[in-house]
């Protein structure tokens, strides 16, 4: 067991966290981090519709990991392991946003509408139009790039101050209209919550409903049959009972198109046949009173 993995196993966070700051390559501080994600639980963070997930904070994970907790929150491990990486610059991020970007307003114009109206508004316009916007976006970036002097000067490199300048304000703009269209969408947003919450009770209601049915079919296609074997039911011990109930259920299964008292590919419980007992019993009793 290496050094920074017996740290862990001791929760020896401040330990920990002078090891990798002094003693560690980066491909060591690469394992740490990823040791310390799996460690520290990932939660959900929500406001309205919008959702999104982060390892959790110290004060909101057990004591003896909020240590772990600390470090990740502060970053410095993972600017670390990460190396240029953690800090990239605009054009390297537009380069690997770009392409994104494009493929999900391919995807979104792929799509079945799921409004009705002017087709200028549908879904797959305005996919179709974002995609025709962001495509001018690496022209333009090529325009600003100097192409040189055919006497003594060389046309910029790839990456060139002015391009990098350029690739912010493409990022910072698509960040800020990200940020301006949720802002506008947060007025529909609780309408948007109890439809779903509607929608989440409905198909839980559907789903009881659909047992209850299915319940209710089995206690009556039973009942039918144990009636027939009357005294088979009213004189036996809850095991007799229970016995010949299976007995009668596997026959009436055995003749039918689907099977009706098995669930899962199994048999329905012994809970399930005492339960439809009490019931059968009762029923009977209640008729013979009569």
């Amino acid at each position: 067991m290496s050094d920074w993995q017996q740290l862990i196993d001791n929760k020896d966070w401040s330990g920990l966290d002078s090891f990798w700051r002094h003693d560690a390559s980066q491909e060591i501080c690469a394992e740490i981090l990823a040791a310390l994600q799996k460690l520290v639980p990932v939660v959900e963070r929500a406001n309205g519709t919008e959702r999104e997930y982060e390892h959790a904070l110290p004060h909101e994970v057990p004591a003896h990991i909020a240590g772990a907790a600390e470090i990740l929150r502060l970053g410095e491990l993972e600017a670390t392991a990460l190396g240029d990486a953690y800090n990239s610059t605009y054009l390297t991020q537009w380069a690997e946003l770009l392409p994104q970007l494009q493929n999900a307003c391919v995807e979104l114009a792929a799509l079945p509408e799921v409004t009705e109206g002017a087709a200028h508004m549908s879904r797959a316009h305005h996919a179709t139009e974002a995609s025709k916007l962001l495509a001018f976006i690496p022209a333009i970036l090529e325009t600003v790039r100097y192409p040189g002097d055919a006497e003594d000067e060389e046309p910029d490199e790839p990456g060139s101050p002015l391009q990098e300048h350029v690739a912010a304000v493409a990022i910072y703009t698509f960040a800020a209209g990200r940020h301006f269209q949720a802002a506008l969408g947060k007025e529909h947003q609780p309408a948007a919550l109890r439809h779903y919450k509607t929608v989440d009770q409905n198909r839980k209601v559907g789903r009881l409903g659909g047992q209850a049915a299915k319940k209710q079919e089995r206690y009556e296609v039973l009942d039918s049959l144990a009636r027939a074997n009357l005294k088979s039911f009213l004189l036996a011990t809850d095991v007799q009972a229970f016995r010949k109930a299976k007995e009668l259920a596997a026959k009436h299964d055995k003749g039918a198109a689907e099977p009706l008292f098995m669930q899962g590919g199994k048999s329905l419980s012994r809970a399930w046949y005492d339960d439809w007992l009490e019931h059968f019993r009762k029923d009977a009793s209640q008729a013979f009173d009569k």
